[in-house]
């Protein structure tokens, strides 16, 4: 069964768009650069969400360090595929 041009198209576009992301994650570290979004949540109460931590996870992740990814945000690593 073939899949239809606008279920391929936007398959496409989401798989750039990814690997986009991937490349931005593993070239820029986000605690040195100001180009990632600081967590609004920590910065209004000072207590770390969820999410904290990601945004490293995902930077370490990319560079095979996952002990360093576990630090950074257990709950993301674990809930990869």
């Amino acid at each position: 069964m073939r899949m239809p041009i606008n279920k391929k198209i936007t398959f496409i576009v989401i798989a750039v768009a990814l690997a986009i992301m991937a490349v931005v994650y593993f070239v820029f570290d986000p605690t040195t650069t100001r180009l990632f979004p600081k967590c609004a949540f920590y910065a209004l109460t000072g207590f770390k969400c969820p999410g904290c931590g990601s945004q490293r996870a995902i930077h370490a992740l990319l560079h095979a360090d996952v002990l360093a990814a576990i630090r950074y945000n257990a709950l993301l690593v674990f809930s990869l595929p």
